[in-house]
């Protein structure tokens, strides 16, 4: 039994430290949600834990602000045609295909049956999206709404370019398929 008891204490640093980087790998994702944020950690002592800001100005997610002239932050479309550049397509009669871009780097929407969301970054016409998440519903009407959904989805995960012209915007991806917006009411 002493021997048991010696091989167990033996290994307490080892799992005091592995309790460490669990600790700080946790409060690296909460700090991370929360702004710019640099997890520095040492191997001695939980007490070595810091959370100091980063200079660089970049959000610890790698998705920044919209700081563009045509900015799309604080802005709210509804999608009119998607697909090729040369002749997209218009949405299904029935459905509403909506995008908002809060000014933080956020965007969510209804993609015609589940809604979405997302972080994405935009500046000098460059757009990129983070993953976009969604709900997972079913439905089928009018028909053709899932499938009109699934390349909405797509093109919006793949485009790499956005303008603005006006009331209308266009989120572009490197094959020249297109996601056509109007200004939301």
């Amino acid at each position: 039994m002493n021997g048991t008891r010696k091989i167990c204490q033996s290994k307490l640093p080892m799992l005091r430290w592995a309790l460490t980087l669990a600790v700080a790998a946790a409060l690296a994702c909460v700090l991370a949600a929360c702004g710019d944020v640099q997890i520095e950690v040492g191997r001695d002592d939980a007490a070595d834990i810091q959370a100091t800001p980063t200079s660089s100005g970049a959000a610890a997610t790698g998705v920044g602000r919209d700081d563009s002239a045509g900015s799309l932050g604080g802005t709210a479309w509804v999608l009119t045609a998607l697909g090729s550049v040369e002749s997209p397509e218009g949405v299904l009669r029935g459905t509403e295909v909506t995008a908002e871009f809060v000014d933080d780097g956020y965007f969510r929407g209804d993609a015609g049956c589940n809604t979405y969301s997302g972080d994405y970054q935009a500046g000098a016409g460059d757009f990129s999206a983070g993953e976009v998440m969604f709900t997972e519903r079913a439905c089928e009407s009018p028909e053709g709404v899932m499938e009109q959904e699934s390349r909405f989805l797509e093109l919006l995960a793949q485009a790499k370019s956005y303008e603005i012209d006006g009331s209308q915007l266009k989120l572009t991806n490197f094959w020249d398929e297109t996601l056509v917006f109007s200004k939301a009411p």
